[in-house]
């Protein structure tokens, strides 16, 4: 990736989710990632792959202004800017829109303002194809939202759907201990199998405190403190939590008290029990919007991949207020792996997709980064009509759970 792409998305190294419950810099987050960025260099106001096809959009003024783009040109432009995979890509669509990435990015900081304030369960995003704000909550907030909105977003900018369909993706620990092929290799590494109470989840990333502490990261609604702080791995204590915090950020580092441990990733086949290698953990990524594969280690899908155009369409910001089983509330900014359900359910795909256990797994970038840990997954938009709808498998980034447990995901040889 050319240098000039890349200094926006490390913008994003400076942004936490604490800080992005204001309106403003949800905007900044929205205009960081490929769909707009990549976009800019062509002309265009935002750039949306799906599957074969690239929708793109211009305003009035810029469509007039502007020579037709061919879809040669913009495969041209996605290789030199860092995307090679555009053989798949099979059309473009060039379309105008009544208003600019700009526009829609400040109307949706706006609307993130006021809902900040409100203890609605909801998610809001940007859809740069239809230049809309898009804020999926239940039906009966509808009409106060729109008051409270009033002429801060112009109608047509505005779209709201029904209530959020994202779940956690944690279980509840039932399975025995032989389906887990994880439970059966020593040192234990990210991607195991971790139990709490009766909280089934996945071991994240590996981190070091200023201090030289190394701790484990998983997903926050993995644990109910009313019941236990206490994980196991298998029959094995590992150790504890003590930041039990209920609402927000949904990461949680938990303090090493069994040091059978391998910081790397199990990298497995399949359900036969067959780990093919341990991949390294290289330290964090400069961007968790431009990844072109993106690795899941979970305790129950062992291991997914994504390829950018193949698998799945882009990586899009969202903010978003979830409660969980666990009487968790996840209440920030996350980054959602977006997928139309075809490329979710594709054949190529190891164990097709993320399921109750992957909670706290590790994701990785196609240098071995780390990106962040799953935390929900289920319909991204449920505005849209339901042949239109799409898969999201959201994560937290690393930069919100270090200002959250003060941990810097370290290295670690691969072997």
């Amino acid at each position: 990736m050319t240098p000039s792409l890349l200094r926006p998305f490390c913008l994003l190294l400076t942004l936490g989710t604490a800080s992005a419950s204001s309106g403003t810099d949800f905007a900044r987050q929205v205009l960081d990632t490929p769909e707009v960025q990549l976009a800019r260099t062509l002309g265009l106001n935002s750039l949306t792959p799906n599957g074969t096809a690239l929708t793109g959009t211009r305003t009035g003024v810029a469509a007039q202004a502007t020579a037709p783009l061919t879809l040669q040109r913009v495969q041209q432009q996605l290789k030199t800017t860092g995307f090679p995979n555009t053989a798949s890509l099979q059309s473009l669509n060039v379309i105008t829109v009544p208003y600019t990435a700009q526009q829609i990015a400040t109307y949706a900081g706006r609307a993130v303002d006021l809902l900040d304030d409100q203890r609605w369960t909801y998610t809001i995003h940007a859809d740069f194809q239809r230049a809309q704000v898009v804020v999926n909550l239940d039906k009966t907030h509808h009409a106060a939202l729109r008051a409270l909105l009033g002429d801060r977003i112009p109608e047509a900018a505005l779209r709201l759907g029904q209530a959020p369909q994202l779940r956690p993706v944690s279980g509840d620990g039932s399975a025995t201990t032989s389906q887990y092929i994880q439970d059966r290799n020593r040192p234990y590494g990210a991607g195991a199998r971790i139990i709490s109470g009766s909280l089934e989840c996945s071991a994240g990333w590996f981190g070091r405190t200023p201090q030289g502490e190394i701790m484990l990261v998983t997903a926050a609604h993995c644990v109910d403190p009313r019941k236990t702080t206490q994980f196991f791995q298998t029959q094995d204590f590992i150790g504890t939590t003590s930041t039990t915090h209920r609402r927000g950020i949904d990461a949680i580092a938990i303090r090493l008290n069994n040091l059978n441990y391998n910081p790397n990733v199990l990298y497995a086949d399949d359900w036969n029990g067959h780990i093919l290698k341990r991949l390294p953990q290289n330290g964090p990524a400069n961007s968790f919007t431009g990844a072109q594969k993106i690795t899941l280690a979970g305790a129950t899908s062992y291991r997914r991949e994504w390829q950018w155009f193949s698998h799945f369409n882009r990586i899009a910001v969202q903010r978003q207020v979830v409660e969980t089983p666990s009487g968790f509330t996840v209440d920030a900014t996350e980054y959602c792996i977006v997928a139309s359900y075809a490329q979710a359910g594709s054949p190529n795909q190891v164990n097709r997709q993320p399921q109750g256990g992957d909670s706290g797994g590790i994701l990785l970038n196609e240098r071995n980064e780390v990106l962040g840990h799953i935390s929900v997954v289920g319909t991204f938009d449920p505005s849209l009509p339901t042949s239109a709808w799409e898969k999201a498998y959201c994560f937290v980034p690393w930069t919100d759970t270090q200002q959250q447990t003060g941990l810097f995901p370290l290295n670690s040889p691969g072997n």
